[in-house]
Order: structure tokens, then sequence, then C-alpha cells
């Protein structure tokens, strides 16, 4: 027994509708024709707020990056202000003025103890 597509709560499709559409013209019954106006014009409505959710995602997604890429930035700030206080004090972190930048050993250990950092600020 062979599954019929889902439609997910749509019974009819747009072209099933513009199909009663011309055969209201063909046979000039145009009794209802305003229903199958109305239809389309939901169904329409209802693509357009799709394509809308689609795109608002993107957009999400893209502002979450750029978010995530300043949260990063901002944690090296943070290590790199401790370290020049002297709050931090770790063998695995030094500070190279030259290049303005934190020069890590061990990536992992950063992360791991960002948090706890963090609670003391």
């Amino acid at each position: 027994m062979s599954e019929e597509p889902r439609f997910y709560g749509i019974t009819r499709t747009v072209c099933d509708v513009l199909d009663d559409m011309r055969s209201a013209v063909k046979t000039l019954n145009f009794s209802y024709m305003l229903g199958c106006i109305e239809e389309v014009q939901r169904m329409a409505n209802r693509m357009e707020a799709g394509l809308q959710d689609k795109k608002d995602l993107i957009e999400l997604a893209e502002e979450r990056s750029e978010l995530k890429r300043e949260v990063f930035e901002l944690r090296e700030e943070v290590a790199k202000q401790r370290l020049l206080l002297g709050k931090i004090t770790n063998p695995k972190l030094t500070y190279n003025a030259d290049e303005d930048k934190i020069v890590m050993t061990n990536e992992e250990w950063i992360e791991a103890n960002f948090d706890r950092w963090e609670e003391n600020l």
C-alpha cells in the first residue's frame, strides 16, 4: 500500500483552485468564483508568511554569528585586562604587547575557566 503525499492540513493546492477557476470561466458558471479567489488569497498569504519566516531565520542566524564573534572578542579583552592587572596567574597564558593579543598555550583552559573569572569581576 503506497502512502499519499501529506499536505499537513491543506487539502487543496493553489493549482487545484486555479483549475476550478479555469473551469468556471470555461462553463461561464461564476457562482463559486468569489470563494475560489478568497481561497487563493489565503493560500498566497500563508506562502508569503512562510517566506518571511525563513528570511527572519536567516537574519537571526547572521545576527547570532555576529554576537558570538563579539562575545569571543570581549572574552579575549577581559582575559587580557585580567592578565595586565595580575589577577590571573597562570603559566599557560601570556600577553604579547607587540601584537596586542593573548598567547594561549591551552585554549580549552580559558574556555573552562572563563565563567569563574566572570563571577569574580
